[in-house]
């Protein structure tokens, strides 16, 4: 069985908990004989079986600077910052091809790391882990009280 973790962040000295639950399940599942990789955006600190993306540093800055201008203009428009994953993930698509994985456990999928069209063609069962609450509003993942 292959499983792939998805997390904006790989590393155990993280500065958040999912991506630390994630990188600690992912080597957890290793050490048990279990074909885990991991998917990131990130990566903080060296591990076995994790993939970047994307790849060029091009690209990296560029999914870097984007999704900023959107959640800038979100808290200026909207008085609170918004992720609404639409940006596709560069790479994603053929990655998921060459790994062909038979669960992707999604961890913290936020900072608009993959779209949910991008999710939608993966052909896979899918956990979700609930580190946050972006699953259930879809574009925010801390919700603050509100006077709506």
């Amino acid at each position: 069985m292959r499983v792939v973790h998805l997390s904006y962040d790989y590393g155990l000295s993280g500065t958040s908990g999912a991506p630390i639950a994630a990188s600690r399940l992912h080597l957890a599942l290793l050490r048990q004989g279990v074909d885990s990789h991991f998917v990131c955006v990130r990566q903080l600190e060296a591990g076995p079986n994790v993939h970047r993306l994307p790849s060029s540093w091009l690209g990296q800055k560029l999914f870097y600077f984007f999704p900023r201008v959107f959640w800038v203009l979100s808290k200026v428009v909207c008085g609170k910052l918004l992720m609404p994953n639409l940006l596709p993930l560069p790479g994603f698509a053929r990655l998921m091809c060459e790994l062909k994985p038979d669960v992707v456990h999604l961890h913290f999928i936020g900072q608009d790391m993959v779209s949910f069209a991008q999710l939608a063609q993966v052909k896979a069962k899918f956990v979700y882990t609930l580190h946050d609450l972006t699953a259930g509003t879809a574009i925010e993942p801390h919700p603050k009280s509100d006077r709506r």
